[in-house]
């Protein structure tokens, strides 16, 4: 599961709790969820099992001050973030022609990607 290139690196992966962001592990792995806590500590447990580290956190990557707490208290375990997988996102059981221009745009698969490229500190 993990890849022994990443033995030294701190990765950040948003919606860590399913899917793509929970088949991700490395070395330092801070496990972002909004609401599946179950699903962001089964990603914990088969990260130690790896032989990794992680940290988990819950923080909705659509709120300025907890991307900015959810960085800092990555920092504050690992020291920086090498990697940032923005994976978080909203699944919508709906045909695309169905949907409401906010549903299409808004939330997680609009513009919650770009809130923590864009709030993470200098040097990460």
């Amino acid at each position: 599961m993990a890849d022994k290139k990443l033995s030294k690196q701190t990765v950040l992966v948003t919606g860590a709790s399913s899917g793509i962001g929970q088949a991700i592990a490395g070395a330092n792995v801070v496990i972002n969820y909004h609401s599946d806590e179950k699903g962001a500590t089964e990603t914990y447990t088969a990260i130690q099992k790896e032989g990794g580290t992680g940290l988990v956190i819950k923080a909705d990557v659509s709120k300025e001050a907890e991307v900015i707490k959810m960085f800092a208290d990555a920092i504050n375990k690992f020291g920086t973030i090498d990697i940032l997988i923005n994976n978080a996102g909203i699944q919508k059981d709906s045909k695309f022609i169905d949907m409401s221009l906010t549903d299409r745009l808004a939330g997680s698969n609009g513009y919650k990607p770009y809130r923590p490229v864009s709030m993470r500190p200098r040097g990460c």
